[in-house]
């Protein structure tokens, strides 16, 4: 049986941040696999920006999530919704 790949996906920039130390926990209790942590620290979403090419860490986002088996998503709430990082991210 493969190894599954797990992405931990924190809605948090904060170095010690609940929420990503709940990501590592639960990929703890997962048992063996090939964990990454993704890095949500992404310029604001920019539609000119866009227009002249997708950034790289953007693509790297994406072929992250695609490449994973398993997404562990953990975000602060921020004023009954879903931290900026986070939606910067879903954009």
């Amino acid at each position: 049986m493969a190894i599954p790949k797990i992405l931990g996906i924190s809605g948090s920039l904060r170095e010690a941040s609940f929420n990503t130390q709940l990501i590592k926990a639960a990929i703890a209790s997962y048992g063996t696999a090939d964990v990454e942590i993704a890095d949500l620290n992404l310029p604001l979403y920019d539609g000119d920006l866009e227009a002249k090419g997708i950034p790289e860490m953007v693509t790297k986002l994406g072929a992250q999530i695609a490449a994973a088996d398993v997404l562990i998503v953990a975000s602060p709430e921020y004023n009954k919704g879903i931290s900026g990082v986070l939606k910067n991210a879903l954009d």
